[in-house]
């Protein structure tokens, strides 16, 4: 077992513990399946040392992002400003031009058919 995926499953498990999964049929909570995971892998003989590196990883996260900065006000994993401003661009980047405020007047202008994707052909007889 990779200790990266581990603590992925143990950090989502600490911010979504409530839902409940069937692993091999057996219903298990979400708050409990890095544990879980970890019995199956002591059951088929796996060594659950790679799996404590991951429970270890995904717990620093969590007390680094979300119990340290409630209790002490520090925030050591803050996203640094230049990234939240490129990002934001590259998200506003992919938008499509026709979605948003005045699409409508812009398709009319740009189409010319009132703003409908497929205009009628005129019946000439």
């Amino acid at each position: 077992q990779n200790p990266y995926l581990f603590s992925i499953i143990y950090v989502w498990s600490k911010f979504v513990p409530d839902v409940q999964i069937s692993i091999w049929g057996f219903p298990v909570q979400s708050m409990y399946l890095p544990w879980v995971l970890m019995g199956f892998h002591l059951f088929t003989g796996g060594n659950p040392f790679n799996d404590l590196i991951g429970v270890a990883t995904g717990h620093t996260y969590v007390y680094l992002k979300t119990i340290l900065p409630d209790s002490h006000g520090y925030d050591v994993l803050k996203t640094p400003g230049f990234m939240e401003t490129l990002v934001g661009k590259l998200n506003n980047m992919g938008q499509d031009p026709r979605r948003g405020p005045g699409a409508r007047a812009r398709m009319h202008n740009l189409n010319n058919n009132n703003g409908q994707a497929d205009p009628q052909p005129n019946d000439q007889q």
